[in-house]
């Protein structure tokens, strides 16, 4: 009880926060209308073809998704539920809890 209460004021600290700081919003994708995909390996949303021009901000070192229409097929899904823009990741308790603590701020599944 004493947990969810810390967690619900954090939230509501968060919100007042963030609505009184129009730099710390952050903008929905491009084209938030196309199906989106999700990294596999750090959960990242982007659409198909953002993975193909831009890789993965977070994995494109390892994966090599860049300009590679079969990799992006592999490493990347459609199947997933629910999103969370992630601002702040080393301060976020939400980046903790989903442990993405070291990656860049952007949408996540």
């Amino acid at each position: 009880f004493g947990v969810l209460n810390a967690l619900q004021a954090h939230a509501k600290m968060s919100y007042i926060e963030d609505t009184t700081d129009d730099s710390r919003f952050v903008d929905l994708p491009e084209h938030s209308r196309a199906p989106l995909r999700a990294c596999l390996r750090c959960t990242l949303l982007k659409t198909f073809e953002a993975f193909i021009d831009y890789g993965c901000d977070n994995c494109e070192d390892l994966l090599e998704l860049r300009d590679n229409q079969e990799r992006v097929q592999q490493c990347t899904t459609t199947d997933y539920i629910g999103m969370v823009a992630l601002m702040h990741p080393q301060s976020s308790w939400v980046s903790k809890w989903q442990r993405l603590r070291k990656i860049h701020e952007n949408f996540r599944t």
